[in-house]
């Protein structure tokens, strides 16, 4: 085989997750060919993938030192910097990307990205005006300036851009998500869950968009429909203990304390930590008159730290004592 083979089949094997197998190709590629930058460059990708940073950063530094006026590799290496902290480095490398080519409408764009994440607003909103001043059809960089404009209290600038961005892209269910949150954050709940339900309706099988409306659910009173979302998203992730918490309360609000209860203690098997689900389902023992199972689990709750504050840990003792007495 060639190394272009070991390169062809190693993309492949690493879009099929064989991570292992893929560096193992990548491997043999460089080994036949120690100047294919090409592949430096992918095993980098693998290697950040699989979290080793370090050695996806040599393998960048290799397919650079091959290509110094790749602008692509200078933008990989900055994703990958940017994952381990070095803002300075990453915004570095995006800049000798923009130096390279001017023209390029992705480097400028995680320009934007990298400065959101060191919190510099201003530069993040000049680089996103740059992109959209190369690509006025670059929809990510509407979603992220009007996400940015939202939060610095341009609300309307902000949700023109992100209703552009969906114009652009009316089949993305993450920028439905985006824009239901700012409805949310503006208090209009309606709009949020006709967002989410399209969204879902993009993309069923999305489980933030199912967390998401099932809290929002939740939050109007629809207990049965909150419930239902929560359990389609334990349906995809059946090991994540926060759902079955998530489903728990809404339960009980919906006074199913049977099912709430059985929910809590599915919560305690996958993650002990969460030390909510002594206090949730110490209430739904007592209204389900087990007052002591209700007692045991506020016992527990308190026992482990479970209360946020002094008033809080002397309210459930009182209540304790008055459970006992009874």
């Amino acid at each position: 085989m060639t190394p272009q083979d070991y390169n062809r089949r190693a993309l492949a094997k690493f879009r099929a997750g064989d991570f292992d197998g893929a560096l193992a190709d990548w491997d043999a590629a460089l080994h036949a060919d120690p100047a294919f930058a090409r592949a430096y460059a992918n095993r980098a990708i693998a290697r950040a993938a699989q979290g080793d940073l370090p050695g996806a950063l040599a393998d960048h530094d290799q397919a650079i030192t091959l290509q110094p006026d790749n602008t692509d590799l200078y933008i990989n290496r900055a994703n990958t910097r940017s994952d381990a902290g070095d803002f300075d480095g990453a915004l570095a490398d995006l800049d000798t990307a923009t130096t390279l080519d001017p023209l390029d409408t992705g480097a400028h764009y995680n320009q934007g990205l990298v400065h959101v994440q060191r919190k510099d607003t201003s530069s993040a909103l000049a680089a996103f005006n740059r992109v959209l001043q190369l690509d006025d059809t670059f929809a990510p960089a509407f979603i992220q300036r009007g996400v940015l404009r939202f939060h610095l209290g341009d609300q309307v600038g902000g949700l023109q851009d992100v209703n552009h961005a969906i114009e652009l892209a009316p089949n993305n269910a993450d920028y439905l998500m985006h824009r239901g949150n700012l409805h949310v954050l503006r208090h209009d709940v309606k709009s949020a869950l006709a967002d989410l339900t399209q969204a879902l309706h993009i993309h069923p099988a999305h489980l933030d968009a199912l967390t998401f409306r099932g809290n929002l659910h939740y939050r109007t009173g629809d207990y049965p429909a909150a419930v239902t979302d929560f359990s389609a998203a334990i349906a995809l992730t059946p090991a994540e203990a926060t759902l079955y918490l998530n489903r728990g309360i809404a339960r009980a609000a919906g006074q199913n304390f049977s099912s709430a209860i059985q929910d809590f203690s599915t919560t305690l098997r996958l993650d002990p930590n969460l030390l909510q689900a002594y206090r949730d389902r110490a209430v739904a023992r007592l209204k389900a008159g087990d007052r002591s199972g209700a007692i045991a689990d506020f016992t527990v709750f308190i026992e482990q730290g479970g209360p946020q504050t002094a008033d809080e840990r002397a309210t459930i003792e009182s209540h304790i004592q008055r459970l006992r007495q009874e």
